[in-house]
Formats: structure tokens, sequence, C-alpha cells
């Protein structure tokens, strides 16, 4: 018998671009309910990025109004929510391969759009409906950090997806609609020095961790770091060389 891959409730058959739509359904945030949140499945062509066979990474839209969107142009139109924020300041210094096309807003913030989501079972749940496959437009200035676990929102499928929507519009209301304290003056002040100190400690970090990389790639490290001797003193460590004269002939 031959499967079908057109199946969409199984995750095996799901596809980059693939969209669904998910009903809000609410109790902490009863004014969006019977809107639906546009999950866009996407795939992230990044080394670090490694996922498990039972978990997907999604971009969100929010819909206007009660009805789903069945075109690439009625979902583009759509407003984006954003999963999480950083720093601008700090990932420049930390990450500027990541961050060479991204700009800050007017809070010195970048956001990203982004998601993941763990399924417990191979099905997803009958409440997901699918909408089709369309290329969306990706969201503008999105920062996409080199590994999911650096600060990407996690969420569970659970019954009747409480948890996933609740996440999703608690960051959509703090974020989008900037109700969170990020955007404060007095927090953006001590978030910019925050992010200064945070930057040089870790770009000191990376710089002493190289001198050891390189030391240990030429066979010496400093012996405290392994035999708990006092620091300072240097050790050959690595392969040890033959005394010619002890040799059988």
């Amino acid at each position: 018998m031959v499967k079908s891959t057109e199946d969409k409730r199984k995750l095996s058959n799901w596809k980059e671009n693939d969209v669904f739509a998910l009903k809000i359904e609410s109790t902490e945030y009863p004014k969006y309910n019977r809107k639906y949140l546009i999950l866009i499945h996407c795939i992230i062509e990044k080394e670090d990025w490694k996922l498990s066979r039972t978990t997907n990474t999604f971009r969100v839209k929010i819909t206007k109004d009660k009805k789903i969107p069945q075109t690439k142009e009625e979902i583009d139109k759509l407003e984006y929510i954003k999963t999480s924020y950083n720093g601008f300041f700090k990932e420049k210094m930390l990450f500027p391969n990541d961050t060479i096309d991204l700009k800050p807003d007017e809070y010195l913030m970048i956001y990203k759009y982004v998601f993941e989501v763990k399924s417990l079972k191979y099905k997803t749940p009958k409440e997901l409906i699918y909408i089709g496959n369309f290329e969306i437009d990706l969201p503008q200035n999105e920062f996409i950090p080199y590994s999911q676990h650096y600060g990407i929102l996690f969420c569970l499928w659970k019954s009747k997806y409480s948890t996933i929507i609740n996440d999703l519009l608690k960051h959509y209301e703090e974020l989008n609609l900037k109700k969170s304290e990020i955007y404060d003056k007095e927090f953006q002040e001590r978030y910019y020095e925050k992010q200064i100190k945070e930057g040089k400690f870790w770009l000191n970090d990376r710089e002493e961790t190289k001198k050891l990389i390189e030391l240990a790639e030429k066979g010496f490290l400093p012996d405290y770091l392994y035999k708990g001797n006092k620091k300072g003193s240097i050790t050959y460590v690595g392969r040890e060389e033959k005394d010619p004269s002890k040799s059988k002939k």
C-alpha cells in the first residue's frame, strides 16, 4: 500500500512553506477569540540548527478578522508576530555575520520571528487546518541566530493548543503592541549598559578561549587546567617523543 504524502496530519508529510491556520480560543486573551494564527512552516539552513523528527520551526501571522486567508496575497498582508527580542549592540559585537544586514528599531532592538513546536506524537491535532503551500514574503529585518537554542521561543502541541496560543499572543501584546517594559526609557538605559558589559566580557572570553585552543593544537596547555598545579606554568601534553637510544635494534 502506497502511503499518501498529502496527509498533512502527519509530520513526515510537512514541507517547507506549508501554511496552517489555528483558531484562537483563549481565556487569557479573549479579545482575539475566533481570529486565526497562520503558521508558516520553515526550514532554517544553518549548520547549528539541528531539530528532532518531531520538532518543527514556524513563523506566525495573525488575522485581522475571523476569516482564514486562502491565497498568498491575503497571507502576505497579515502582520507577523515577533517571538522574541535582542539588543542590537550586543548581538552586533558577538555575531557580526548574523547581524550584518540588520538595522535596529528606534528602541535599538532587533527581533526574531521564528519559533519551535515539539509534538509528543507524529500526528498533529485535528484543530490545525492546512491551507496550502505558499512562498510567503519573509519579515523584514529578521534576526536568525546561529542556533535554535539561542533564545528561540519553544512550545509544545497540547490539548486545544492552549499553551502555544497564549504564548504567541503574549509576545504579540508585548512586542508588536509594545506593552513590554523593554520600551520604557529607564529599561532601555539599563539594558544598553548591560549589553555593552556583556558584549565586552564575551569578546574577551572568546579571545582567551582562542589562545587556549591554539596552545592545545600545538600540544601545550597550562597544567593547572587539568592537574590542579600552581597557576602560570606551562606543560607539554602532546605526543610523547621516543628516545632513539632506547629503541630496539
